[in-house]
Parts: C-alpha cells; sequence; structure tokens
C-alpha cells in the first residue's frame, strides 16, 4: 500500500488468539502498533504523539503495543495475545513524505486456559538505571536494544561514546521515536528528557551501515535499594523485687568547688604609708574574707602582716582595703587572695611599693666671734666657725 499519512486496519478475533504483526517491502522508514479492543482509532492517521515534523496527531487511545520500531526502511514486527474482539493495527510514515509498505497479520486461535509458545525472551535484559555497556553493529542491518526500567519520574540521559564509525541512537518511548543528536562521523551522540516510570529501549544503529564498535550509558533515576533489616527491639526485663545490694557501690561524686577567682590588687604610697585596695574577683559564690600577704628583705618570705587595718589573714570581705606604716626606704610585695565556704581562691597578681625616703637633718647657725678686749690698732685673726668647715 502506498501512503502519506497513514493507515488503520482493524482485526476482529472470535477468540483469544497468539497474533504477529509484519511490516515488510518498505520503500521508506514505517513504524506500526496495535491498538487492543476498546480504543478508539481513526483510520489513516498517525498514532497520537507519533508523528514527528508537524505531522498531524489524531485522537487518543488507551495503551498500546508498539512494534519493534527499526529504523529506515527495515521491517518492523509485534507479536503478542489479544482477546476475543474487534482490535485496530496503526501503520504511519516516520516524519513526513509518501511510501510503500506491506503489511501481514498471521494469527493462532488459543484454546481456554491455553499458553501460546511465543517469540524467545528478547536477548537484552531489562536493565535498571545507571548502566553502561559496550556494543558492535553489524555491516549492512546493524542494530542493537538496550531495554532499561525507571521507579519513578525523572530525567534520563543516554549517551553514545567512543564510535569507531557513524552510529546513531533513539528512544522508543511507546510508538515515539525520540532521536538523540545523531552527529555525524564518529562524534559522541547524546539524548536527554523526561520519563514517566515504565519500562523503555533505546536503540543502536548504524547510519550508513558500517560495521563499528561504541559505548553506551544511560542515567536516570535508579531503584532505591532495600532498606536494612530493622533492628531487633531489646528483649524486655522484669525489675528484681528483691535486688541484693551492691557488694562495691561506685562512690557519689563530689560537686566541684565553686572557688572565687583572683582580686585585682592596686596600691599606692603616701609617704611612709603603703595604702591597698583590690577589686572583689568575677567568679565564684559570695566571698566571706580575704587574705593579705606581704614580703620585704627585713621578713624575708610571704606572711600576713599588722597593720592600722587589723590582721591581714582575715579582711572584711565589704571593706576591700588595707593601710600599713612601712620604714622609709622600704621595698614591700604584696599579695591577695580571696575565701568563701568552698576554700580559698588563687592569689591575685603581685604589687610592689617603695616607702618615701627620709629628710636631711636641718642645718644649724655659725658660732659668733668674740671681739672683746682688742688691743689699740692691732690686728684680729678670727677663725670661720666649724659648722661652715672654716670657709668664709
Amino acid at each position: 500500500m502506498t501512503s502519506s499519512s497513514g493507515a488503520a486496519y482493524w482485526l476482529t478475533l472470535a477468540k483469544r488468539s497468539s497474533v504477529t504483526v509484519t511490516l515488510s517491502a518498505l520503500s521508506r522508514d514505517f513504524d506500526c502498533h496495535v491498538v487492543p479492543a476498546g480504543g478508539t482509532v481513526r483510520p489513516g492517521t498517525p498514532p497520537p504523539d507519533a508523528a514527528e515534523d508537524g505531522a498531524a496527531k489524531p485522537e487518543s487511545a488507551p495503551s498500546v503495543f508498539p512494534c519493534s520500531a527499526n529504523a529506515g526502511t527495515r521491517g518492523d514486527s509485534w507479536t503478542g495475545v489479544l482477546d476475543a474482539g474487534t482490535h485496530a493495527i496503526q501503520v504511519w510514515p516516520f516524519g513526513s513524505g509518501a511510501g510503500d509498505f506491506t503489511v501481514t497479520v498471521s494469527l493462532t486461535e488459543l484454546e481456554d486456559g491455553a499458553t501460546p509458545a511465543g517469540p524467545a525472551a528478547p536477548a537484552d535484559p531489562v536493565r535498571t538505571l545507571p548502566f553502561t555497556d559496550s556494543g558492535t553493529v553489524a555491516a549492512g542491518a546493524g542494530e542493537q536494544s538496550y531495554t532499561f526500567k525507571i521507579p519513578s519520574a525523572g530525567a534520563v540521559k543516554a549517551a553514545l561514546t567512543n564510535l569507531t564509525t557513524d552510529i546513531d541512537c533513539f528512544v522508543t518511548v511507546g510508538a515515539i521515536k525520540k532521536r538523540c543528536t545523531n552527529h555525524a562521523s564518529t562524534r559522541d551522540d547524546s539524548w536527554s528528557g523526561s520519563l514517566d516510570a515504565g519500562v523503555y529501549s533505546l536503540q543502536v544503529y548504524a547510519w550508513r551501515k558500517d560495521a563499528g564498535s561504541y559505548t553506551v550509558s544511560v542515567d536516570g533515576p535508579s531503584i532505591a535499594p532495600p532498606a536494612p533489616p530493622a533492628a531487633p527491639a531489646p528483649p524486655r526485663t522484669t525489675p528484681d523485687p528483691d535486688p541484693e545490694p551492691d557488694p562495691d557501690p561506685e562512690p557519689e561524686s563530689e560537686p566541684e568547688p565553686d572557688l572565687p577567682g583572683a582580686p585585682t590588687l592596686s596600691g599606692r604610697v603616701n609617704v611612709t604609708n603603703h595604702i591597698l585596695t583590690w577589686a572583689a574577683p568575677t567568679s565564684g559564690s559570695g566571698i566571706t574574707r580575704y587574705q593579705l600577704q606581704s614580703k620585704d628583705p627585713l621578713r624575708g618570705g610571704w606572711h600576713f602582716p599588722s597593720g592600722g587595718s587589723g590582721t591581714s589573714s582575715s579582711l572584711s570581705a565589704t571593706t576591700p582595703t588595707w593601710n600599713i606604716v612601712t620604714p622609709a626606704s622600704l621595698v614591700r610585695h604584696y599579695r591577695v587572695r580571696a575565701t568563701n565556704d568552698d576554700g580559698d581562691g588563687p592569689w591575685s597578681g603581685v604589687v610592689a611599693l617603695t616607702s618615701a625616703s627620709p629628710p636631711p637633718p636641718p642645718l644649724s647657725a655659725p658660732d659668733i666671734p668674740n671681739f672683746s678686749n682688742l688691743p689699740s690698732g692691732g690686728r684680729v685673726n678670727t677663725p670661720f666657725p666649724a659648722a661652715t668647715g672654716g670657709r668664709p
């Protein structure tokens, strides 16, 4: 038959049958599929969404059984089981333009409950994504099919690489051929798009029927690995109504002491008085007292001095000051610490103070010479007082 828009053929079966549909003697690329009973198909039109290059699209149809969809003028076929009823076979050109084809239908009626032997299982298994494989196409009629399954809708990408000749590909989606980029010569080809969950096939073929090799890879939604078995529940235990005491119980841990921090000490000198003040620490619980120590060459090591402010080993927590009279020119070092109910805190930084030097002794008046009983017209030698060192 010659057609530029496609054709539909009706097949009425009285009984459940094994059916084979064959397209042959093609003058151009034709494809086909079988619409089971119950579908509404207009004769003479291509199937839904099957046409490319702007060809018309018909009314929608129920689930269909696509033929093998080989490229070019290679024949196509479909074999399967159809129940009793009226079914449709649709044939359409891939792309636009007229061409010739021959459609042949053979069938074998099946007994109730019988299962046909059917065609041999396809050579390629149903793959899960992602997968990568290497293959070859034979000269003259080389074509390979890769069937894959995706568990959920998502983006899918197919790629042909490492080509030794001009090799092309397409993805079969129902009755639609989704062609790859189909670059010339040995350039890589690819196809990417969104697919619903289901089973699809990728067809790989030589453009000029030359033998060659390639690497094919398909990536997309993958089947999640099974979840690991849940961990068994721990055995239920019943508390012992009369437990024996622990022979070696763990001692209860003591709470950490909240010792005060180090005060900040400062001091100044008022002639021979050393006046010391300090700021309370910023950590620790309430302060109960302060302790102040000094160290100087007269006493040696650190000690608690006594002074005008009381005993430095127990100073008021509310009056952080100390005042002590110190010998002139003496250098003393001081440090202070805070104490609370948990104990003594660390000592503060050391402050060194030096008392003022003593003033020099006051000067005495010189001796007055005695000028009584001087001889008449005589000279007087008067020594200068010792207080001036014998100098005027």
